[in-house]
């Protein structure tokens, strides 16, 4: 990992800390499973803990009856570090899915590297346009 791509991932890792209700480490030491955070006008962001040290983060659509992903991201947190990178990115609409790393000792370094740039961009986007906790969610 580059120097370069480690203060990404820092600085995604505050960006994200920022917008968990009360932050990644009481999120991920919590019994609560996921969250969801509106601010009208834009769609709902739900966040899930789908494993010890990963999240999703995605935006849901409908089309004919179908929820679509509109992103969903999948991301690792590297707890001791305080960084995170994007894993998967997913797009129903466009028929996208992408994985940084398909299988065991592989990885693709060009979509690693575009992947958390997007999530640097989107975690930014949904700050800005102030998303907050649905309590009764």
């Amino acid at each position: 990992m580059s120097l370069q791509q480690l203060k990404q991932f820092q600085k995604n890792y505050k960006k994200l800390d920022e917008i968990i209700p009360g932050g990644i480490e009481k999120f991920l030491k919590s019994n609560r499973t996921s969250y969801k955070l509106e601010a009208s006008p834009y769609m709902p962001l739900h966040i899930e803990k789908i494993g010890n040290d990963t999240i999703s983060m995605t935006h849901w659509g409908e089309q004919n009856g179908d929820l679509m992903h509109d992103p969903d991201i999948t991301i690792k947190i590297h707890r001791e570090h305080k960084i995170i990178e994007a894993l998967t990115y997913q797009n129903d609409y466009r028929a996208i899915y992408q994985e940084v790393y398909p299988e065991p000792g592989k990885v693709y370094p060009k979509l690693k590297k575009g992947l958390n740039i997007f999530l640097a961009q989107w975690l930014t986007n949904i700050k800005n346009q102030g998303h907050k906790l649905i309590e009764n969610e």
